[in-house]
């Protein structure tokens, strides 16, 4: 396997916290060392924000979608009504 898809597996790992104490220790001194892994591993981290932040943004829209169409059935509203009034 090419190097840059080892680095990417094992920042993926370090992220995740699935690195042995020993592995982690030897990746953080890797990450001091070289600017490049360290550079890699930012643009890593920033990617798995913006994919939760979808997923997340995804979930609420379908939420909204189903409130909507929920709220249209007016048996159903007025249920819900007596619940939380």
């Amino acid at each position: 396997m090419r190097k840059s898809l080892l680095d990417m597996e094992e920042i993926d790992r370090y992220l995740f916290n699935q690195l042995s104490v020993q592995e982690r220790a030897l990746f953080e001194a890797r990450i001091i060392l070289e600017s490049e892994l360290r550079a890699n591993m930012h643009f890593q981290r920033q990617t798995h924000a913006l994919i939760r932040w979808f997923s997340r943004l995804q979930k609420k829209e379908r939420l909204q979608s189903l409130h909507k169409r929920l709220m249209k059935d007016k048996k159903f509203e007025q249920q819900i009504s007596t619940i939380f009034i």
